[in-house]
């Protein structure tokens, strides 16, 4: 946010007190640089980000003076050449950034397009209006500026909020299935103490048998054993 308030003030004061074209394309840049300085990506990211910037810029400056060309209007040309620059801006962001994002986000992006499109609007009005005063066109500006941040940044307070809901929601999901899997683990180890404690006394009984030499009734116990403990429960096996 410093870094951003510093570029707006350094670039602004340049262009409305000096309005020197290449002094005014040197402040951009230099702004542009202390925009990039908090970020983490290498410096030639940075560097293809800034160049990237400033070339959309001049396009959007030559396609809109190529296309009004009329002195009086130079506050419409420089709102509407920001707005065209701020549609290419999102539109890379939808197709090349927030591909995962879903229909509802992308629905509520397009409502909130309305705000500063009606700012775009009202200050055009009064850009063209010639009985208007300076000042009445600097407090509008002004009251659109902060109703522009104030909403989007309710927008991007009510997103993180529902991101940080789904997030929960999903940690609640797998910890129920962690509890499952817990309680699948309790009982296949219950079954496997049993089964450990059955075959205890199985082996006991066939080796007190043993020490009789009672064969007869070893071969029958160890018949009503293998039935008990291997039968199929499972009558119909689809291998599957």
């Amino acid at each position: 946010a410093f870094s951003a308030i510093c570029y707006y003030i350094l670039n602004s004061v340049c262009a409305l007190y000096f309005g020197i074209p290449l002094l005014n394309l040197a402040t951009s840049m230099i702004g542009l640089i202390f925009l990039t300085l908090p970020g983490k990506d290498k410096i030639i990211k940075k560097f293809f980000f800034i160049i990237l910037t400033t070339g959309l810029g001049f396009g959007c400056d030559i396609l809109v003076y190529s296309i009004v060309n009329h002195p009086g209007y130079l506050l419409s040309m420089g709102i509407l050449s920001n707005f065209i620059l701020y549609l290419l801006e999102l539109a890379t962001e939808i197709f090349f950034v927030n591909k995962n994002k879903s229909d509802i986000e992308q629905r509520e992006w397009l409502f909130l397009c309305l705000v500063p499109i009606g700012s775009i609007i009202m200050l055009f009005i009064l850009d063209i209006d010639k009985n208007r005063s300076q000042e009445l066109c600097l407090l509008c500006s002004s009251i659109c500026l902060c109703i522009n941040i104030i909403i989007f940044h309710f927008y991007d307070a009510l997103s993180s909020y529902y991101d940080q809901l789904f997030i929960a929601q999903q940690n609640e999901v797998q910890l129920k299935l962690y509890e499952n899997k817990i309680v699948a683990s309790e009982m296949a180890e219950k079954r496997m103490n049993s089964f450990r404690h059955d075959l205890n006394n199985h082996l006991s009984m066939i080796k007190q048998m043993a020490l009789q030499e009672n064969n007869e009734n070893i071969v029958s116990f160890l018949d009503n054993v293998i039935i008990s403990a291997f039968k199929d429960e499972q009558p119909v096996y689809t291998k599957h």
